[in-house]
């Protein structure tokens, strides 16, 4: 069985949720430049220190790999049953 890798957040971030959310942002020239009104329209994702995070959009996974803010994981693959005993009798 091979390794997987799977991305985890090193310390708490938050990014946009979505590419309508980067748009914005990026019209505005940064989240602190973002007006009341564009605020509203965007949907940040909150990520925990030690939580998985593949869902991760590509255009932050770069950044906050370089930041060291997200680290890949080597894990197991899940263990799967390929027999069931479902319906047998015992």
């Amino acid at each position: 069985m091979t390794e997987r890798r799977r991305l985890r957040a090193v310390r708490g971030f938050s990014y946009p949720a979505d590419e309508r959310s980067w748009e914005i942002i990026d019209a505005a020239g940064g989240r602190s430049k973002l007006t009341p009104e564009q605020a509203a329209k965007v949907r940040i994702a909150e990520v925990a220190a030690g939580a998985w995070c593949d869902e991760l959009p590509a255009r932050a996974r770069g950044q906050l790999l370089r930041k060291k803010a997200v680290e890949y994981v080597a894990v197991a693959p899940k263990a799967t049953s390929k027999t069931s005993t479902k319906g047998r009798d015992k």
